[in-house]
């Protein structure tokens, strides 16, 4: 897509290349892309006022639409009574939406597991299989390991 970004949208996009590290780039200094501001539904647009489709979901997150009001009502109300508080505590809305969970798949006795990432998640699936089958499970996740670095190799640029 062709553009020619504004002074702001060029600011916030090298401001955003100076600070942060991007990850599924091979490189870091050929990102470059528009700077996003806002959406709406099934839209967001740039800095410079383009519109973009978001056919992605962006990154699976946004299956209800950008800013969707019942959305923005059930965020701001759980922020006005508590915004983050880690798994080593109990959380009411963390409970029922387990207890949710499990009724809806049919998995009586089972339990859900709430992760922030995917390492936390791989970590956890390595950690659950070493207990269930200790001897292949350290050497199942010594091979995952050894994989991962060998396929992961970024290049800093």
């Amino acid at each position: 897509m062709d553009f020619e970004p504004t002074e702001p949208a060029l600011d916030a996009i090298q401001t955003e290349k100076t600070y942060v590290l991007h990850t599924w780039l091979t490189t870091q200094k050929s990102w470059s892309p528009p700077a996003i501001v806002g959406g709406a539904g099934s839209w967001f647009w740039d800095a410079d006022g383009h519109r973009y489709l978001d056919l992605s979901a962006q990154a699976q997150c946004m299956h209800l639409g950008h800013q969707h009001p019942a959305v923005v009502a059930a965020i701001q109300q759980q922020a006005a009574e508590m915004c983050f508080i880690h798994n080593a505590w109990g959380s009411p809305p963390r409970g029922e939406l387990a207890r949710r969970l499990i009724e809806k798949s049919g998995l009586d006795g089972g339990k859900v597991y709430f992760t922030l990432d995917g390492s936390e998640a791989t970590e956890h699936a390595i950690k659950s299989f070493v207990s269930v089958l200790p001897a292949i499970g350290v050497m199942l996740a010594f091979a995952v390991v050894f994989f991962l670095i060998g396929v992961r190799r970024f290049r800093y640029e």
